[in-house]
């Protein structure tokens, strides 16, 4: 491996580590949305629908 390859992967981690310190220090400054919030968002994921078993997720 040469220097010019070990220089071009410099930027990709700064972005990951970058990612790791600075999503949980955001967490630590916005207020947490209420539980009715929440379940609206997701709401559309309790409509029943019809389909084969072969398309269907298994509950185990």
């Amino acid at each position: 491996m040469d220097t010019f390859s070990n220089l071009q992967s410099i930027p990709g981690v700064i972005a990951m580590v970058g990612g790791l310190i600075l999503v949980p220090v955001v967490s630590l400054f916005t207020k947490k949305q209420a539980k009715k919030v929440i379940d609206d968002l997701f709401a559309c994921y309790e409509e029943k629908v019809m389909t084969t078993r072969k398309e269907a997720l298994e509950d185990e």
